[in-house]
């Protein structure tokens, strides 16, 4: 099984769709935390999230995130972040 962010890429508008929301739907347990962030822009950390929990952050400061798993470093994704 090949374990990823699906979708890996996304955009976001400020105002408008800029809150994500990341679902566990697999049995793995999973946690979502920032790598990349723009200056001004505060660090996420999910903590671990088992099947069927979410995690929620809202970004407010336009520019290019990145995250990724702690418990499987291969899982990466970004965001970008427009006003």
């Amino acid at each position: 099984m090949s374990l990823n962010f699906q979708p890996v890429h996304i955009k976001v508008v400020v105002g408008v769709n800029n809150t994500i929301v990341w679902n566990d739907l697999d049995y793995e347990q999973h946690n979502i935390e920032s790598s990349t962030i723009p200056a001004g822009a505060k660090a996420w950390n999910s903590g671990t999230l088992d099947q069927g929990q979410t995690f929620t952050v809202t970004l407010t400061v336009p520019g290019n995130y990145g995250y990724f798993c702690e418990i499987h470093p291969w899982m990466v994704g970004t965001i970008q972040v427009v006003q």
